[in-house]
């Protein structure tokens, strides 16, 4: 005799723990790995002898609080805050994207400069893994949050705009993280590679 899957033992555990709208659970530490990951090799390109070093240290430290964010969902607190205190609602329901996306137009233009003198490839490159990051960090984030204020958050299409929210997310940073590599790899020039993280 088959099981109906909605008897299946455990199933809102499981659906909870690979959700991708949802905290604490694999679709959240893969995203945390992401961003550290891609902190550790901006991290390494910022220890060859290349120009703008320090933006790409910079952007290890962006990355590594984002990773920390991520673990602690500081945006989402600071989101509720805001809401709760200035009532935002439809695209500004998740009230975090204002300040985040005051925070993104200031790092854009300090960073413009530095994106310019990259090579073409990587230049295109991180464009495009920006372009997808912010489309699902910023706009997708208030589609959702239009969505869930109007609606409600238990509906297919808030479901769908989730999903591809933080599937968007994930594909810009492995995206980003590609195209660094491949600086990197073509800043050795082929030489054997070897990072020195701290100073002897």
């Amino acid at each position: 005799m088959l099981m109906n899957v909605e008897e299946f033992p455990g199933r809102s555990q499981f659906i909870s723990f690979f959700h991708l709208d949802r905290e604490d659970n694999a679709p959240t530490l893969y995203t945390i790995f992401l961003f550290l990951q891609a902190s550790v090799v901006c991290l390494m390109i910022s220890r060859y002898k290349v120009p703008d070093q320090k933006y790409w240290l910079s952007l290890s430290i962006i990355f590594a609080f984002l990773a920390l964010d991520e673990f602690v969902s500081l945006h989402e607190r600071l989101g509720r805050l805001l809401r709760e205190t200035f009532s935002t609602t439809g695209f500004l329901y998740y009230a975090w994207i204002v300040p985040g996306g005051l925070l993104v137009l200031v790092l854009g233009i300090l960073l413009l400069g530095w994106l310019r003198r990259l090579p073409r490839r990587t230049r295109i490159g991180f464009s495009l893994s920006a372009l997808l990051y912010l489309t699902g960090v910023l706009i997708l984030e208030g589609l959702g949050g239009w969505r869930a204020s109007t609606v409600g958050e238990d509906n297919l299409l808030y479901n769908l705009i989730t999903t591809t929210e933080e599937s968007l997310e994930i594909l810009g940073l492995i995206a980003f993280t590609y195209f660094a590599v491949h600086f990197m790899l073509a800043e050795s020039a082929g030489n054997q590679v070897e990072v020195r993280i701290l100073d002897e």
